[in-house]
């Protein structure tokens, strides 16, 4: 593990994700379906003809990037933390806390 890289770490995955889902969007709307108008004209009766899927609510975009956090908060919420938590001495200002460091010592 290496120290000081976290937050710039879930910052890059969010981007990505986001980016990530932006380029799904755009890949399905190139690879559906296309001109929906020729489509229905060259139809049969009874025939089913496919619709095409439009992202209207772009909100839906927003779920990468969440999931993608979410999936960070989850690894943080679990794993346990190797480092040692140094006490804090709240209202000694340094001399205090210097002072509590040497009893610590002793």
């Amino acid at each position: 593990r290496r120290p000081g890289i976290g937050w710039p770490v879930v910052v890059l995955a969010v981007v990505a994700a986001a980016v990530a889902g932006a380029l799904c969007w755009q890949v399905g709307e190139a690879l559906g379906p296309q001109d929906f108008d020729t489509r229905l004209r060259t139809a049969k009766p009874g025939e089913v003809v496919p619709i095409d899927f439009t992202l209207r609510a772009k909100a839906a975009l927003l779920l990468w990037p969440l999931g993608a956090s979410a999936a960070f908060i989850a690894i943080g919420a679990t794993v346990r933390d190797t480092e040692e938590p140094r006490p804090m001495h709240i209202g000694r200002g340094r001399q205090g806390r210097a002072r509590a460091d040497d009893e610590a010592a002793e």
